[in-house]
């Protein structure tokens, strides 16, 4: 947007932090889809619970750095 170009300085830490926001929201949107398409590709419960066990961390950790993001101020 015009307002965040206007505002990025030399180093250009504004667009990183975008992107890297952008990335965050697209995986995000990702793992909703896959927690709404459970069971997924599991053919039995061990396999639905392995398969929500490991998308369980990333979907935390994901959801840690886009707080992270919107709560980390601004620097010229």
């Amino acid at each position: 947007s015009p307002a965040i170009s206007s505002a990025t300085s030399s180093k250009g830490t504004r667009p990183a932090r975008q992107a890297r926001t952008q990335a965050t929201n697209r995986l995000d949107r990702v793992l909703a889809l896959a927690g709404h398409s459970a069971p997924g590709g599991a053919i039995n419960n061990y396999e639905a619970q392995q398969r929500d066990a490991a998308l369980r961390p990333l979907t935390t950790a994901c959801r840690q750095a886009l707080v992270a993001a919107c709560n980390a101020p601004l620097r010229p």
